[in-house]
C-alpha cells in the first residue's frame, strides 16, 4: 500500500481518536481515557474501513445505507466496550459512544 492510500485511512483514524478522546474525557476524568479510546478505535475503525474497502472492491453501488448500519453497530460495540473498560452501566457506555461518534461524524462533514 503506497503512502497516499495509507493516508486515506490513517488521517481519519487519527482524527477520530483525537475527537473521541476529547469527548470521552468530558465524561471521565481518569488517566485511562486515552488508552481506552485508542483500544476501542484501533478495533472498530480499521474493521469498518476494511468492510468498506470490501464493498468497494465488489462494486456495491449504493454503500451508504450499509455504512450507516455499520456505524450503528460500531457505536453499540463501542458502548459495550466502554461499559467494560470504564466499569459503567450499559446506558452510560452507549451514551458516551453515541456522543463521541456523533461528534466524529459531524466533524467529518465539516472537514470534507
Amino acid at each position: 500500500m503506497n503512502g497516499e492510500k495509507m493516508e486515506i485511512y490513517l488521517v481519519p483514524l487519527i482524527l477520530t481518536i483525537i475527537i473521541e478522546y476529547v469527548i470521552v474525557k468530558l465524561f471521565f476524568l481518569n488517566e485511562k481515557v486515552i488508552m481506552n479510546v485508542l483500544f476501542v478505535n484501533l478495533i472498530t475503525n480499521p474493521a469498518l474501513n476494511l468492510f468498506v474497502i470490501w464493498l468497494e472492491i465488489h462494486n456495491y453501488e449504493n454503500i451508504w445505507p450499509i455504512i450507516y448500519m455499520l456505524e450503528i453497530l460500531i457505536f453499540i460495540a463501542e458502548g459495550i466496550m466502554y461499559k467494560h473498560l470504564f466499569k459503567i452501566s450499559y446506558k452510560k457506555g452507549i451514551i458516551v459512544a453515541f456522543v463521541s461518534n456523533l461528534a466524529t461524524f459531524l466533524c467529518s462533514f465539516l472537514l470534507a
